[in-house]
């Protein structure tokens, strides 16, 4: 079908991981990150920890919610808190300010696949834009990274409000 003949679409939007960026990477990135600054914290306890050991427990910890919580960030502090029980160093302080700095890195270090700008520019010509999170900060900071980060230039495509 082409763009042109699409009459009745008013506004589109995505759902940013995998679609507008690459969440795998930035997800490991930000847990390199929770390991940098655990380590300074606790050196014992990073040590007893890897990147892939931290996925599986969260994945562990978002199938022991689901049904109940659908909130990722809720999700992502629960599984921090896990981990370290896991390993026998249980710390809901630390556990918290971990997940803080996934949080920072996951939604301010995100790099944009190549040919987003491309396409939001040609389709903001037509259509209203939005982007769609299941998390309380984000679509809210993923834009706030975008107009203070390294990708300005996606801000105004995406934090329009459209009016149904």
């Amino acid at each position: 079908m082409e763009m042109n003949k699409i009459t009745e679409i008013k506004a589109i939007s995505f759902d940013a991981d995998g679609t507008l960026w690459d969440f795998e990477k930035v997800m490991r990135h930000s847990l390199h990150h929770v390991l940098k600054e655990l380590k300074k914290l606790d050196s014992h306890a990073a040590d007893m920890l890897d990147i892939e050991k931290m996925i599986r427990i969260r994945n562990r910890a978002a199938n022991e919610l689901k049904g109940k919580v659908t909130n990722l960030e809720d999700i992502r502090l629960k599984a921090f808190r896990q981990t370290l029980e896991d390993i026998g160093r249980p710390n809901d302080a630390l556990a918290s300010h971990l997940n803080q700095v996934y949080l920072k890195h996951r939604f301010e270090d995100i790099e944009l696949f190549n040919d987003v700008l491309p396409a939001l520019k040609t389709l903001r010509v037509k259509y209203t834009l939005g982007i769609l999170s299941n998390g309380r900060m984000g679509a809210q900071s993923s834009l706030s990274a975008f107009g203070t980060g390294r990708h300005p230039s996606i801000l105004p495509f995406l934090n329009r409000k459209h009016q149904a």
